[in-house]
């Protein structure tokens, strides 16, 4: 299909890649394998294990893969396309050897385009963030696989689009938080985060602290190049 409906992750316990993927099979809709390397550059993929069949979700569009290595499981996000098209994820508990699928939850109750997360070592949560498409809006959350429950949703453009057109995060309202333009993670043992995307009118950082309670706090926003970009294929995706 398209590089849309591909995911993976590096599991730090067990030492292996999870490799995720939308395949439009009726029976085999979300599926999930791990990936075994050897030094000697030696590729092993277990069998496959389904995470949604056609009668769980219509697509896993946009899927992303976060290993979570203190509840030992893979936070599997995706759009699934009968679900309203909301943030919905997946809890897949890994034991080293075989997989134990959750159920389907929702994290917000907004459209969800253009899916990110990062795992947060320091609270052991997951945080997470999404565009809303033509809307413009681009919210964040946090979720907790230990019982699978999830914060309330901030949204950034609520806070980040009141200066002038050059300053706003969404500005005419196409956020294009594509994956190409779009990156999310934690920076230190204060569980700062970064969330980088572009906008009609650029690139912009946003900084923040996950707390207690899974909270999100905003601090600092950046607009770090305030060129026009027409479309999503503008600028292209930083670590």
């Amino acid at each position: 299909n398209t590089d849309d409906y591909v995911t993976m992750c590096w599991d730090t316990t067990n030492n292996v890649f999870h490799l995720g993927l939308n395949t439009y099979s009726t029976s085999h809709r979300f599926i999930i394998q791990n990936i075994s390397v050897t030094s000697g550059r030696v590729i092993t993929p277990s069998s496959v294990t389904v995470i949604a069949t056609s009668s769980d979700i219509t697509n896993a569009y946009f899927p992303i893969f976060v290993w979570d290595q203190t509840n030992d499981a893979v936070f599997a996000g995706l759009q699934p396309a009968n679900a309203s098209e909301h943030y919905d994820f997946y809890k897949v508990a890994f034991n080293g050897s075989a997989y134990t699928v959750g159920t389907l939850t929702s994290i917000g109750t907004n459209l969800a385009y253009f899916t990110q997360a990062a795992y947060d070592h320091n609270t052991g949560q997951i945080v997470v963030a999404w565009g809303t498409g033509a809307s413009g809006d681009t919210y964040m959350n946090v979720v907790d696989l230990s019982d699978s429950s999830v914060g309330t949703e901030v949204n950034i453009s609520t806070t980040y689009n009141t200066g002038t057109t050059a300053e706003q995060w969404n500005g005419s309202g196409n956020s294009w938080l594509a994956p190409r333009n779009q990156s999310l993670f934690i920076t230190d043992s204060n569980s700062t985060f970064v969330l980088r995307g572009g906008g009609d009118y650029g690139s912009y950082a946003i900084v923040g602290t996950v707390g207690s309670g899974k909270s999100i706090t905003l601090s600092q926003y950046n607009v770090f190049h305030n060129s026009g970009m027409a479309s999503a294929s503008g600028f292209y995706k930083a670590q």
